[in-house]
């Protein structure tokens, strides 16, 4: 096989060699970027699912909020009711306190009257005169004054206690709805948005001056393979080399002697 089939055959298989290498590599390539993507693909299906999970508990917890705000609206108008209940409850049962005093009063007004006509007619039927007639009279009429004093007291009293009932009960209707109010808590706010997560670069994959560098490589090995192989010219063939050591040695290798002598002095 002459040397340049040789060289010809030495480029084909070295430059199928960087072939399939750029093809492997090429399809490493290929696989890497399938995975890439299907990890940066992963990876922006989670983060859509965070946010829409986001969404969903926020929407929830809004519902859950106009609940509490309807509750305690409710709670408020439940201690409203109970405060006027309470208040009117309070009202007539004063009144009918009031009531009573004011038919305490009246029958004591009557009886003081009869009493005091009965104690006149019967000091005229005896006769009797002056200051002595009036002391039985005068009498009742004390009594009676005390009586109104005595209902006057208890009705100021009757009066304060309600009052202070009352005030209890205001007190009592404010803190239940200041804690009905406190128990709706703040009104809830959607969490932040995440940052984007992370997506990995593509692989580019092998260069095509690579290959382009590999195949002169190829076309460099084969002239390599074609020089060593390629036989010498007719004209060189039985001509002694000059720079020859048994030449050199010999010093008849022509030209200047002193150099020949050099040359050969370093093949002693």
């Amino acid at each position: 096989m002459d040397p340049l089939t040789m060289a010809g055959v030495s480029f084909g298989l070295q430059a199928i060699g960087t072939g399939l290498g750029f093809m492997g590599q090429q399809d490493q390539a290929r696989q890497n970027n399938k995975a890439i993507k299907a990890r940066n693909r992963y990876s922006m299906q989670q983060y859509a699912y965070g946010e829409q999970m986001k969404d969903f508990e926020h929407k929830n917890a809004l519902k859950i909020y106009d609940m509490r705000v309807e509750q305690s609206r409710l709670q408020n108008q439940e201690y409203d009711n109970a405060w006027k209940e309470y208040y009117m409850d309070e009202q007539i049962q004063f009144e009918e306190i009031l009531n009573q005093a004011k038919i305490q009063a009246l029958q004591s007004n009557m009886q003081l009257e009869n009493a005091q006509n009965a104690y006149t007619a019967s000091a005229l039927n005896r006769g009797a005169v002056g200051r002595r007639a009036g002391v039985r009279g005068a009498n009742a009429a004390l009594l009676a004054a005390m009586g109104n004093a005595e209902r006057g007291r208890q009705l100021t009293l009757a009066q304060d206690t309600m009052d202070t009932r009352m005030g209890r009960q205001a007190r009592r209707t404010n803190l239940r709805k200041q804690m009905s109010f406190n128990a709706i808590g703040p009104r809830p706010e959607r969490t932040p948005v995440a940052p984007l997560p992370f997506m990995e670069s593509m692989d580019r994959g092998p260069s095509s001056m690579g290959l382009f560098s590999g195949l002169l490589n190829d076309v460099g090995s084969a002239v390599g393979v074609y020089s060593s192989l390629k036989a010498p010219s007719v004209g060189n063939i039985g001509t002694p080399n000059p720079t020859t050591l048994p030449n050199l040695r010999s010093g008849s290798a022509g030209g200047n002697s002193n150099l020949v002598s050099n040359v050969a002095s370093l093949y002693k």
